[in-house]
């Protein structure tokens, strides 16, 4: 090598790093600054093997690497001669040299680099056991001008947010999007478009996902986007919030229950009282001037709405009752043939009046297991509207039947129907309005509530069939012995 200036040269002007010339892998020359790293001298280092500077474990690495004429800087750890060992960064090249192959190896000592990257990994780590440990999941992205995303991250809690083992999602942006119902989705990422477009600005959405148990939940996503250069980062968290969307249905169902409450105390329970006075003051006429031509019309009249008027108290009442959970529920054996016998009797004269005939199918035998007062309730209140919403000279069609272990009980009318959207509302005070029957007869819309209700105490269920135009069949289904 003395001989060779310009490979001296060579030497002498990469003093940061440890060089060495190699031939069939046997040292052959090394520049100072690999016998100042290694301590070896030019006697001791040339002859012997390159991966003498290897730490054992390594070796083999390096030897497959010279083979493969690895070009590309990879990590090892180094031995020096007194035993101790440090990473490196080791690069190496053939190059010909006066007709021979030479490699020239360069070895660059990283502890300091190594011990900055361990200090890192380790804070990561620590960040790493911050974000899983926090019930909500931090989610990161970036999104280049064309909308492509890249560089996601969101942390593992999410996993647990979905009830879903550990590694389920991993980062994965589509992944987690999976999980969420499809008719969210569009929400989501128009959300998301939004806050991307909008730099600096928050956004916020609600969107309901699949757990891994099959339950739905309900997740709310906030976030911002923040400008970097030609991309945006957007960032944020994700949180469950069904405990919290339960308490605002809770509070907007009380809102809507008091609202209905009220207007039932100021509009509906007047107008029987109106009615009173009206049909009253008629008869009081009629009768000082000993005309007595109306007066059973009148009397008619007054009953009729007597009795629509204390239906209407009763409902009241339960219902109120109800949602103070003060009704008791106390089941009892119960023959349903004598029940439906006195409910039907109750309605002999509405049904009279409007032409309608009833007709009841129900074995003598048949007994049920269940809260009589609600029961009775259930049935008042089902052939009440099947009269009210019948056409004039029909037939309302009342059935009862044993199936398995249920009680099957069927009211049909023929006349205006529901609409298929009113349909959806029958049953909630929130979204419940009162229809007309065929023949202007007012109503409240508890009725159907109430015995959603009383149905549910029973764990049956209740369901519609109606089609507009053409009448109503409501179906109920209980249990044959509820005990609790």
């Amino acid at each position: 090598m003395s001989n060779n200036k310009p490979l001296n040269h060579l030497f002498a002007s990469l003093s940061f790093e440890a060089l060495f010339l190699s031939k069939k892998g046997i040292c052959i020359a090394q520049n100072q600054a690999a016998k100042d790293i290694f301590g070896y001298t030019d006697e001791e280092a040339i002859g012997r093997p390159g991966t003498d500077w290897i730490h054992p474990d390594d070796r083999a690495l390096v030897a497959q690497k010279m083979q493969e004429n690895y070009v590309q800087p990879y990590k090892v750890l180094a031995l020096r001669k007194n035993g101790t060992s440090f990473p490196c960064e080791i690069q190496a090249k053939n190059i010909k040299h006066e007709g021979e192959k030479i490699r020239v190896t360069a070895l660059r000592n990283i502890t300091e680099q190594q011990n900055l990257e361990d200090k890192l990994s380790d804070k990561i780590k620590e960040l790493e056991i911050i974000t899983d440990s926090i019930p909500n999941s931090i989610w990161k992205a970036k999104v280049s001008k064309d909308g492509q995303i890249s560089e996601t991250y969101i942390s593992s809690s999410v996993d647990q947010l979905l009830g879903q083992p550990p590694g389920t999602i991993n980062s994965d942006w589509d992944k987690y999007f999976s999980f969420i119902l499809p008719e969210y989705l569009d929400k989501l990422r128009e959300t998301i478009q939004a806050g991307i477009e909008n730099p600096g600005q928050t956004f916020t959405v609600r969107y309901q996902v699949k757990k891994a148990d099959g339950s739905l939940a309900w997740f709310s996503s906030c976030g911002k986007g923040e400008l970097e250069g030609d991309e945006v980062i957007a960032y944020g968290f994700t949180y469950d919030i069904t405990a919290k969307k339960e308490k605002e249905d809770q509070l907007k169902t009380l809102m809507a229950t008091k609202d209905k409450f009220f207007s039932i105390i100021s509009h509906d329970l007047r107008n029987p009282f109106t009615a009173f006075m009206g049909f009253s003051e008629l008869m009081l006429r009629q009768l000082k001037k000993g005309q007595y031509d109306n007066i059973e019309k009148y009397a008619r009249a007054i009953y009729s709405t007597a009795r629509s008027g204390g239906e209407l108290l009763s409902n009241l009442l339960d219902w109120s009752r109800s949602q103070r959970g003060k009704i008791t529920f106390r089941p009892e054996k119960i023959n349903l043939h004598e029940l439906v016998q006195s409910v039907l009797m109750f309605f002999e004269e509405p049904a009279r009046s409007k032409e309608i005939k009833i007709e009841s199918t129900i074995a003598s035998d048949i007994t049920l297991i269940a809260d009589h007062n609600m029961l009775n309730t259930i049935l008042r209140n089902l052939v009440s509207n099947a009269i009210k919403f019948s056409y004039r000279n029909t037939t309302v069609n009342l059935s009862i039947t044993q199936q398995n272990n249920s009680v099957l009980l069927e009211v049909e009318d023929i006349g205006q129907g529901i609409e298929p959207e009113q349909q959806q509302k029958l049953f909630r005070i929130d979204s419940n309005e009162s229809v007309p029957g065929t023949e202007e007869e007012k109503g409240t819309g508890l009725g159907l509530i109430l015995c959603k209700e009383f149905v549910d105490k029973h764990n049956g269920q209740i369901e519609v069939e109606s089609e507009p135009g053409k009448g109503s069949k409501f179906t109920v289904k209980l249990p044959q012995n509820t005990r609790s």
